[in-house]
C-alpha cells in the first residue's frame, strides 16, 4: 500500500479480491451497517433477507457471463471476513437501490478530445456523488495477465477505470422502465468491460449488458469516444460533438426522454449538465486537465452544483454529497483523484 488511499493489489482475481477485502475490513464491515439500515430507511424498508434474496437472483447470471469478476467478490468477501452474499450484494448496490426509491442527485461527467482539448489530448472525468457514509478507495491493479488499472471503487464495487490498455470509463446513475429479469448487475459487466484491451470490445460488453440502470462514457487514448445511455431491451449510443461529452443523471437521447423516471427524484441533474457544457464551451480549444478539476469544483446553482455538498433539507441519512472526484489522461495512463469534495480536497496524482 502506497498512500493513505490507494491499495496495491495483484495476481488473479480472486487473490486481487482477497487483498483488498484484507485491507479494507473493518471499513467493509462498518460499510455493510450502513448498507442495510440506508436499504431499512426507504418507503420498502428493505431488510438484510430482502436485499440478499434479490441479490441472489443475479449471482446466477453474473456467474455465467463473468466468472472472474465473481471470482473477485468472493476474494474480497474472504479477505474482509464476510458472507459472500452480502458483499456480492454490496456489489448490486444499484439494483437494489433502484427498487427502493428515495434517491438525490449524483454524478456529472465529461469527456473530451480533438478539437476541444490543448494540444488534443483525451481528458475524462467526473465527481462521485452519493450517500455521505460510502466509503471509496482507489486500487492499482496488477493482473495474472500482465495488464494494470486504476480503479475507483465505491461502496467495495468497481466502477470506475483507467487502464493500461488506454481506456477509461465514467459511470452515471440514469433509470427509466425496468424490468424484473435476473441479469448481469452493473457492477459486474462493467468491471468486465474494462478488462478488454480495445475500445470497441469494451463497447460490445457494454452494449450488449445494459438495461437502463446507469449511464456510461467511454473512452481511449486515441481520441475514440462514445456515450451509452440504455432502456430495457434498448441501447443508443451518443456521440461526442466537437469532441465534447457531458452527462449527469438524466437521458439525453430523444427517444429515452420520455421514459425518464429518475428526473422525479434527480430535478437538478439538468441544471448539472447545462452548467458543465457552458464551463466546457468558454474554454472549448484549449481545455487542460486543471480546468477540468476546477469545473468538477463548482458552487453554481447550490446546493445543487457540480461539486455537491448534503442539501439541509434532507434528512442526514439519505443526503448526499461529493465522496470523490477525478480526471483522467488515458493517453499518458494518469489519474487525479480528490478523496471528498473537490472544492477542499487536494487532487493527488496516481500512474497505472
Amino acid at each position: 500500500m502506497t498512500g493513505e488511499m490507494l491499495l496495491e493489489c495483484g495476481g488473479t482475481a480472486w487473490e486481487i479480491g482477497e487483498q483488498y477485502g484484507k485491507a479494507r475490513a473493518a471499513r467493509f464491515s462498518r460499510a455493510l451497517e450502513d448498507f442495510y439500515a440506508l436499504l431499512r430507511l426507504f418507503p420498502q424498508q428493505a431488510t438484510r433477507e430482502v436485499a440478499v434474496a434479490a441479490a441472489r437472483r443475479l449471482a446466477e447470471p453474473a456467474q455465467a457471463v463473468d466468472p472472474e469478476g465473481v471470482s473477485f467478490i468472493e476474494g474480497q468477501a474472504a479477505g474482509a471476513g464476510l458472507a459472500f452474499e452480502d458483499v456480492f450484494a454490496m456489489h448490486c448496490l444499484l439494483e437494489l437501490l433502484f427498487n427502493a426509491g428515495n434517491l438525490s442527485g449524483m454524478c456529472s461527467s465529461f469527456a473530451l478530445t480533438g478539437p476541444a482539448t490543448r494540444g488534443g489530448r483525451t481528458i475524462v472525468g467526473q465527481t462521485v456523488d452519493w450517500m455521505t457514509c460510502s466509503p471509496v478507495d482507489l486500487l492499482r491493479v496488477s493482473r495474472a495477465d500482465g495488464s494494470k488499472a486504476l480503479i475507483l471503487c465505491l461502496f467495495g464495487a468497481p466502477y470506475y477505470h483507467l487502464t493500461s490498455h488506454g481506456l477509461c470509463n465514467c459511470a452515471n446513475l440514469t433509470f427509466g422502465p425496468m424490468d424484473n429479469a435476473a441479469h448481469v448487475p452493473l457492477g459486474v459487466y462493467l468491471p468486465r468491460a474494462m478488462r478488454r484491451a480495445d475500445f470497441a470490445t469494451a463497447l460490445d460488453i457494454l452494449h450488449a449488458s445494459a438495461r437502463g440502470l446507469g449511464y456510461f462514457h467511454l473512452a481511449d487514448a486515441a481520441g475514440n469516444m462514445a456515450g451509452l445511455e440504455s432502456v430495457p431491451g434498448r441501447v443508443e449510443i451518443i456521440s461526442p460533438v466537437e469532441g465534447v461529452l457531458v452527462h449527469a443523471n438524466h437521458y439525453e437521447h430523444p427517444a429515452f426522454a420520455p421514459l425518464d423516471v429518475g428526473l422525479a427524484y434527480m430535478p437538478d441533474s439538468p441544471l448539472r449538465a447545462a452548467r458543465l457544457r457552458e464551463f466546457i464551451a468558454v474554454r472549448h480549444g484549449r481545455i487542460t486537465e486543471k480546468d477540468m478539476m476546477d469545473a468538477l469544483a463548482d458552487h453554481s446553482n447550490g446546493p445543487y452544483s457540480i461539486c455537491r455538498h448534503p442539501d439541509p433539507a434532507v434528512p442526514p441519512e439519505l443526503a448526499s454529497e461529493t465522496r470523490a472526484a477525478f480526471v483522467a489522461l488515458p493517453g499518458e495512463g494518469i489519474m487525479w483523484v480528490a478523496f471528498g469534495q473537490p472544492c477542499q480536497a487536494e487532487f493527488r496524482e496516481y500512474r497505472v
